[in-house]
């Protein structure tokens, strides 16, 4: 790669080969000093020599296709049970996608469970486990079961007693705004937990998102509000309202350092990580499986980015950037693999190899038995993360804990969940499996106003101050947590769909001052919502109806896993603060055309609180 840029310098009379090569050489030394670190990673290998590559088991791959015939993968694709929701589909067992430029399904597929010790490819991280596509991404009317499908309802071919390990969902809603709750999106998202595997359930396995950085819908705005340069997430993961239950594990991505991607967005909800990379040029991406031969795919001719750089640079140019997925490459002669698969969409199905590890190990586990296994053995990556502060008038809030040890002794951290997730310990624990989680116990939603059908709170939000609006709740069972969910209603009078100001369109910063953190009965804090984060429209509700004008948070539920193995007894600090009171111009409008943002001069409102705690019964 370097050799060829410095090849384009020279070739276009940019540089001589001297200042070329000079130049390039100090601009690689980051990536070559910092960006290969030995040791950090899944430690698979450690399960396999534990005798465990996945047999028994079966993961579901929830994505735009899957290349059922597809070398690497066919030995494990089971045969027809795969779901073409396509309704012009002439094949409905056959995903396999028609675009020619790539299928993010079959790169996912690959690194559940390409074929191993075959000679052919690469080995996926539970390489003899069973694969099921369904192309629920893919382009065209469906039929409107889709989401019960996806899910394994009847209907689907998978039976309840069958030994599913995972459903993975490397996708997601992407948009500025809070995701208002849907109980009914819960209870068709549980089903797989709860009614799966003769009722020990399977796991459904989601990709955190890819909005650390952003710069699409909201244009340059958490460059301009300074959350890309304090290091905060620009998007919560917990936003979609899918990732704000305990049904979905929610997975970030890490690089070959052991460190955060560029990307991976962040929150409270995440349970793990797993390695992503980067792009595949200036530090390495996933390899993967790809749609076979070089007429179609990410490598090969028509590959999106092959393509775009051949036109613009020359074939030579573009085949020194990416040798393996350029044509000809001699350990990629047919196009059939490729090197530039990333994103949390391929963190997530590194999870699901692991997770179809752990239950391949030990098939009387429980999803529940899965998550715990996790929780107590990933890896505690990037150590020494640091703690990130925002003024707030005269002091400071911690919008970013970095590392936080719980009372149980468990250490969480809202980039990475519990840590990256480690195959071999993972394994090693399920075979000596000896937890007994009890009955699930989940409680009631309690707390006060209108997200429990109350008159509403009323408390106002102090504009750039630490006092905000507290909010206790007393849970009285002593309850060990599994996960918590705190539902919030927050509005302000200001935070609509834009105001109007001569020729601009600017927005009230009430929804990106917002921060919200918890304190458990046992002292345990978790920061829900750092601010500088992209909320720029209402809340938004799923189920009919739309924009919740004034409403920063309507039914907004976040997941923590901070608190997981503490007693839930005892008192619940719920704390929302508005910790700005700057205006802004924006560099870039993005497609939601917001000129500027200005700070909002009207107290926002805490309008209802309350927690939710799912866990079992303390021992006596």
């Amino acid at each position: 790669m370097k050799q060829g840029l410095v090849d384009l310098y020279v070739g276009r009379g940019i540089m001589t080969e001297e200042e070329a090569q000079q130049y390039w050489d100090k601009e690689f030394e980051e990536a070559e000093t910092n960006i290969l670190v030995a040791g950090e990673d899944m430690n698979v290998k450690s399960a396999f020599a534990q005798g465990v590559t996945g047999q028994g088991v079966t993961a579901v791959v929830v994505d735009s296709g899957l290349e059922i015939r597809h070398e690497d993968l066919a030995p494990n694709v089971l045969p027809n049970r795969s779901l073409n929701l396509l309704n012009d589909a002439l094949d409905k067992t056959d995903p396999t996608s028609k675009a020619t430029n790539g299928d993010h399904g079959t790169s996912v597929a690959g690194l559940i469970a390409s074929k191993g010790w075959n000679g052919l490819g690469g080995r996926g991280v539970s390489p003899d486990t069973g694969l099921i596509g369904m192309n629920l991404l893919a382009s065209g009317e469906k039929t409107p079961k889709q989401e019960l499908l996806v899910h394994g309802f009847p209907g689907s071919g998978i039976t309840a007693s069958e030994s599913i390990s995972v459903f993975n969902r490397s996708y997601g809603l992407t948009y500025p705004v809070q995701f208002s709750y849907s109980e009914l999106d819960e209870a068709i998202e549980s089903y797989p937990n709860r009614k799966l595997r003769s009722g020990k359930g399977a796991t459904n396995v989601k990709s955190s998102g890819n909005s650390f950085v952003s710069e699409d819908l909201e244009g340059s705005f958490c460059e301009d509000n300074g959350a890309n340069d304090l290091g905060l997430t620009c998007y919560n993961s917990n936003s979609e309202s899918s990732q704000g239950h305990p049904y979905y594990f929610s997975i970030g991505a890490v690089n070959s350092n052991g460190k955060h991607t560029s990307y991976s967005s962040a929150g409270s909800n995440l349970l793990a990580a797993a390695p992503a990379g980067e792009y595949g040029r200036w530090a390495p991406a996933m390899v993967t499986t790809d749609p076979m031969t070089c007429l179609s795919g990410s490598s090969g001719y028509t590959g999106r980015t092959i393509a775009g750089w051949t036109g613009a640079y020359g074939e030579e140019f573009a085949a020194s950037q990416y040798p393996f997925d350029y044509p000809g490459h001699p350990e990629n002669p047919n196009c059939n693999y490729r090197s530039t698969m990333n994103g949390t969409s391929s963190a997530a199905p590194n999870a699901s190899g692991v997770i179809s590890l752990i239950l391949s190990a030990n098939s009387e586990l429980t999803w529940r038995d899965v998550r715990h296994i996790i929780a107590s053995t990933s890896t505690k990556n990037d150590a020494e993360n640091a703690s990130v502060t925002v003024p707030v008038g005269d002091n400071e809030f911690v919008a970013h804990d970095g590392w936080v040890e719980n009372a149980a002794g468990y250490s969480h951290n809202n980039l990475y969940g519990f840590g990256r997730v480690d195959a071999g310990e993972a394994v090693k624990m399920a075979k000596s499996y000896s937890n007994d989680l009890g009955e699930e116990v989940i409680t009631n939603w309690t707390g006060a106003g209108s997200v429990v059908a109350e008159e509403s709170l009323e408390m106002p939000i102090p504009d750039n101050s630490l006092v905000g609006a507290t909010y206790k709740v007393i849970i009285e069972d002593d309850i060990k947590v599994e996960a918590a969910q705190f539902k919030l209603d927050v509005f302000n009078d200001e935070f609509g769909m834009g105001i109007e100001s001569g020729e601009d369109v600017l927005q009230s910063t009430a929804g990106s001052d917002l921060a919200i953190e918890v304190i458990s009965p046992s002292g345990t804090r978790s920061v829900l919502l750092s601010s500088r984060q992209a909320l720029i429209r209402p809340a938004y509700d799923l189920s009919g109806a739309g924009f919740q004008n004034g409403y920063i948070l309507k039914n907004g539920v976040f997941l923590s896993n901070s608190f997981y193995g503490e007693s839930a007894k005892g008192e619940w600090t719920i704390r929302v603060l508005d910790v700005s009171d700057k205006s802004f111009a924006t560099a870039s409008v993005g497609d939601i055309v917001y000129n500027g943002y200005v700070n909002n001069s009207t107290p926002s409102k805490l309008m209802g609180a309350a927690v939710r705690i799912f866990g079992h019964q303390s021992a006596e």
